[in-house]
């Protein structure tokens, strides 16, 4: 999830208290076949195509799928933006969790219902103010797409940020 979603003391309270046992690991097994190295196009409203390098791992004793991407943007003088995030399972929620920071000094949190049918949709927690999706779709084994929409009119669904991944060779 690429969000901007300030993610307050409280929330890091309540997910610093969410702790499995030690000998539990998440259900990863939706999530495998993101290990590895990716090179995505990403469209972004407003702002020419960039292209992002992704970088996914098993983090923090294998209980975090952690993930580090760049994003190149193709504006002169933009400076390129790195981003950290770790997602987990947080059994007390019964939600995927993802923790965000990035380079330009924004960070988020997330949470998901985790993998159906090859989609996995993202959003922001019950105290957000303001409310975001972002949808994942496992096209392959070697290809993925995120699509970032926040409210437009009515029920519509205005899409700010997509990308287009490949595994690496």
């Amino acid at each position: 999830m690429r969000s901007t979603r300030l993610a307050g003391f409280g929330a890091a309270i309540l997910l610093a208290t969410a702790v499995p046992a030690a000998d539990s690991r998440p259900d990863f097994s939706g999530d495998r076949f993101l290990i590895g190295r990716w090179s995505c196009d990403a469209a972004r409203e407003g702002r020419p195509p960039a292209r992002e390098n992704a970088a996914y791992s098993w983090g923090l004793g294998g209980r975090w799928l952690q993930l580090r991407y760049t994003l190149h943007p193709a504006e002169n003088g933009v400076r390129p933006t790195t981003t950290d995030a770790w997602e987990t399972f947080d059994p007390a929620l019964k939600k995927w969790v993802y923790i965000s920071v990035s380079s330009d000094g924004s960070h988020g949190i997330s949470y998901s219902d985790g993998w159906k049918d090859g989609v996995k949709v993202y959003g922001p927690g019950g105290a957000e103010s303001q409310p975001f999706r972002l949808t994942a779709t496992r096209v392959n084994d070697r290809e993925f797409t995120e699509v970032a929409q926040i409210p437009s009119k009515g029920d519509d669904w205005r899409t700010v940020f997509s990308l287009r991944c490949r595994r690496d060779e």
